[in-house]
């Protein structure tokens, strides 16, 4: 969930909950806090597929990194991670990896598979596994 580091209200309420000049170290702390753990869920994600697809249980990739950040979770939850070395087509752009699912993943297969049999001088049984590898200039 959200956390809150300060509260600030136009309205008057009364006595003053913060005092900058007193609490100013204690907000410069919650900050750094949250900035800390920010950039390592940050990090957690970048290491996620980032597809939001709900098959770990979670409805975005963020909330599955907040929970291997707070240890409620483990990356290995994540199922497109887990059968990405099982998939039979893969796609490469500029050296990064780029996450499919299954359907995805066999659909981009088949067709690249189908376009290239049709080719003179080539044999394809079906079978092949396929690596796509795309270099921007």
């Amino acid at each position: 969930g959200n956390e809150l580091i300060a509260f600030c209200s136009l309205c008057s309420l009364g006595e003053h909950i913060l005092d900058l000049e007193r609490d100013f170290g204690i907000l410069v702390e919650r900050t750094l806090d949250f900035i800390k753990k920010r950039i390592k869920v940050l990090e957690i994600l970048d290491s996620l597929p980032k597809l939001d697809c709900g098959k770990c249980g979670r409805e975005k990739c963020e909330d599955l990194a907040k929970e291997v950040y707070d240890g409620l979770a483990k990356i290995e939850d994540c199922i497109i991670l887990k059968t990405e070395p099982t998939l039979n087509a893969k796609i490469i752009i500029d050296g990064k990896n780029v996450p499919l699912q299954p359907f995805v993943s066999e659909f981009v297969r088949k067709t690249v598979l189908g376009m290239v049999s049709s080719l003179k001088n080539v044999s394809i049984r079906g079978d092949e596994k396929l690596r796509i590898e795309i270099l921007k200039k």
